[in-house]
């Protein structure tokens, strides 16, 4: 087909890509350019140019320092499904006879429609700017091991920072690369750990002068007698659970319940009231009933690690003193008046698997001929951790009610 056929002024989408010529360099920045066919490859080859440093100038791709090849060639797409170590390296020779050959290989319908077809050139470039540091995941290792950068740090400016304002630091210098010196960054979020550990300094200092004061008014701040004897011994603990008022206050002056608390509605210390005393449904709650609020009351229970439970007072600390004992459940019980299932699900497990089976000891006959022998089953069980078992004989009786009183048994 003669040249003729060919347009003078074209269209071709000029792609930036950085990489090595006919690689496997993927994406890249893209620019249209219109051309005349007469002025030749040297002036094609100038606009090309001309968009590359269009490119350059863009904010996001300056930062990659993009700078052309020993040999700043233009590479032509001669087919669609042509990969890039078949594109065509055009110069004043191979120029317009590429694109000629290109324009042949159109479907008719594309020559016809003006501005639809544009011819597919490449500019292959490198990218002089240095790789960033690569940064890391804040594992729980790397923030333990960087730690002591900021504790080094604090040391030698004579600082400290708060626990909120040091966990932020930790992390931030555990994302940092490897061997990157310890600073405090210039972000938002370290000043305001910094507020939050001042908020929380100045919260707790109000706590404890609160704490203080209502240690000097309340009826219920007892001294103890003997600091060196432990106020959990056996002894002390049956003395306290004789009633549940005496439970009471020895949850409060060891700390297991509030000594006092504060109405959120006027920020006041509350009153406790006893509500049906001297009976088994006997119950203790902070009230406050001062004018201009509405009525305010919480269970002396609230906000404690008695507060999800049913039990009385004492009992629960009875339960506690047997289970801190290793005291089995099963002699627990025989102390304290509750259910089985109130006691083991206080209980719990120590962690450990026990894998129970049975087997089957019947003489077995070939075929199911001759005599039948009598079944004699074999129950048994072995604990993972320690190796110990245990097994019986229940011969041909695997009922519920025999098999449960063995396997608590052997619990």
């Amino acid at each position: 087909m003669e040249r003729t056929l060919l347009p003078r002024v074209l269209d071709a989408t000029l792609t930036v890509r950085v990489g090595k010529p006919l690689g496997s360099s993927r994406g890249g920045w893209r620019k249209e350019i219109t051309f005349d066919l007469e002025e030749g490859y040297a002036v094609f080859r100038e606009k090309c140019l001309m968009k590359l440093a269009e490119v350059a100038a863009r904010s996001e791709v300056a930062k990659k320092q993009l700078q052309l090849h020993d040999s700043s060639d233009i590479y032509l797409k001669r087919a669609n499904n042509d990969s890039q170590s078949k594109y065509v390296r055009l110069s004043e020779d191979s120029f317009q006879p590429t694109l000629q050959l290109r324009w042949r290989l159109l479907q008719p319908k594309d020559r016809q429609i003006s501005g639809k077809f544009r011819f597919q050139a490449f500019l292959y470039v490198r990218s002089t700017a240095q790789a960033p540091a690569a940064f890391h995941r804040a594992i729980a290792a790397r923030i333990k091991r960087d730690r002591v950068q900021r504790m080094a740090h604090e040391a030698a400016n004579s600082i400290s920072f708060g626990p909120i304002a040091a966990h932020h630091l930790d992390i931030v210098q555990a994302r940092r690369p490897d061997s990157t010196p310890f600073e405090v960054p210039e972000d938002n979020t370290t000043p305001q750990a910094m507020e939050l550990d001042r908020q929380r300094e100045r919260s707790l200092l109000l706590e404890a002068q609160r704490v203080e004061q209502a240690e000097q008014d309340s009826p219920y701040a007892y001294t103890v007698t003997d600091p060196g004897e432990s106020p959990f011994t056996f002894k002390n603990i049956m003395a306290v659970t004789i009633d549940e008022d005496t439970a009471m206050k020895f949850c409060m002056r060891h700390g297991l319940l509030a000594r006092v608390r504060l109405c959120k509605h006027c920020d006041r210390e509350m009153t406790l009231h006893v509500y049906h005393a001297g009976t088994d449904e006997e119950d203790r709650r902070w009230r406050c009933c001062r004018s201009g609020h509405p009525d305010n009351e919480l269970s002396v229970r609230s906000g404690s690690f008695f507060s999800r439970g049913r039990l009385l007072l004492s009992t629960t600390l009875r339960l506690m003193l047997f289970w801190a004992s290793g005291l089995p459940v099963g002699r627990a019980l025989e102390f304290l008046v509750i259910s089985n299932k109130t006691a083991i699900d206080w209980w719990g497990g120590v962690g450990h698997v026990v894998e129970i089976d049975e087997t089957s000891l019947k003489k077995k006959s070939k075929f199911g001929r001759g005599r039948q022998h009598e079944d004699h089953w074999l129950f048994g069980g072995v604990d993972r951790n320690t190796g110990r078992w245990f097994g019986i004989l229940t011969y041909s009786d695997r009922k519920k009610k025999t098999l449960s009183p063995t396997d608590r048994k052997a619990h």
